[in-house]
Formats: C-alpha cells, sequence, structure tokens
C-alpha cells in the first residue's frame, strides 16, 4: 500500500523481500504437494490450490509458513474424499 508522505513522495510500507520469501514458500510447497509443480497442476486442480493459498494467507496476512502444517490438512482432506468415493461404489 502506497501513502502519500509530506513532500508528496510515494512510500512502500509493504515489505518486499518478505513477499518474494512468500512466494518462494508458496512454490515449494506446490512443489513438493504436486511433485514438480506446473500450470496444469494449478489449473486442474485449482480447488486444492485455493485451498493451500487459504491456509497461508488470511485477510490479506501471510498466517502459515510451516509448509508440513499445510500439507497435512491437504492430505487428510485427500485421505477422506478417497473414503467418501470408495462408499459408493
Amino acid at each position: 500500500m502506497r501513502k502519500m508522505g509530506d513532500n508528496q513522495s510515494p512510500e512502500n510500507y509493504e515489505n518486499e523481500l518478505g513477499l518474494l520469501e512468500f512466494i518462494h514458500t508458496l512454490v515449494e510447497t506446490m512443489d513438493r504437494w504436486a511433485g514438480s509443480i506446473c500450470e496444469l497442476d494449478i489449473m486442474y486442480q485449482l480447488e486444492h490450490v485455493h485451498f493451500l493459498l487459504d491456509e497461508m494467507v488470511m485477510n490479506g496476512y501471510v498466517t502459515e509458513t510451516n509448509k508440513s502444517n499445510v500439507l497435512r490438512l491437504i492430505d487428510l482432506i485427500d485421505r477422506e474424499s478417497k473414503k467418501n468415493e470408495g462408499m459408493f461404489r
């Protein structure tokens, strides 16, 4: 977010290094989840990617950066969905 200071120069209050670190962590987490992540993985499993991103960011703030914690929840959802698929065969 940019705000105009007293001398009318824009001031940046976001930590650019922090944003780059978050993007790197997000890509590493998706890479661990999908093997070697590519655009098609994101397109065809968009619901999982949204869930992964929702677990890491809340209200515009980074809340979770531990890859294991995020992936544990996705693994739990995958296991439960496989149980439900087997029940209706």
